[in-house]
């Protein structure tokens, strides 16, 4: 039985109760803890395959999306920022906080994509991930082609993450 004198964090509550309903998507899907937890250590995975560490920054430009979630949980459990971008912000305030944060990844919605793209002639040097449907560029890839489709779930060394919250001052 566990001790309710402190909160249980996400991983811990995945790992004791894996078929606990943990978020609907907007999409009316349903992640159970043990799903979350899986494609949250895929998406962890192969972001430290690729060199990405504790102190490093990824952004996430998504109005409500469940692969945003996984992306924010992924970064800080291996010790990384976490950098939430508006899905409303303009190409050029999307390009500072890049610029800015030293984000090495960039996940954002296809919309978010669309609307950098016709905007900037070029975008700070990051990857982009592309979460959901779509994309304006054939050299974006997916969450499911970053994670490799069947992802690894393997454990991850969870560390303490950070968020780095950007305001537009608008």
């Amino acid at each position: 039985m566990h001790d309710m004198s402190h909160p249980l964090s996400f991983w811990e509550r995945a790992r004791l109760e894996p078929d606990r309903l943990a978020l609907i998507g907007p999409d009316d899907q349903e992640w159970s803890a043990e799903a979350l937890l899986r494609r949250c250590n895929a998406i962890s995975a192969r972001l430290q395959e690729l060199g990405f560490g504790e102190g490093d920054a990824v952004a996430v430009a998504a109005a409500s999306h469940a692969d945003a979630l996984c992306v924010a949980l992924a970064v800080t459990q291996i010790g990384g920022y976490h950098v939430p971008i508006s899905s409303r912000s303009t190409a050029p305030e999307i390009a500072y906080v890049l610029e800015n944060c030293g984000a090495e990844f960039l996940f954002a919605e296809s919309a978010v994509l669309e609307r950098v793209w016709t905007g900037l002639s070029e975008l700070p040097s990051c990857q982009v991930i592309r979460l959901g449907e779509g994309a304006p560029s054939q050299s974006i890839v997916s969450v499911d082609e970053f994670t490799g489709a069947t992802g690894r779930d393997g454990p991850v060394r969870r560390r303490c993450g950070q968020i780095m919250p950007y305001t537009s001052g608008t």
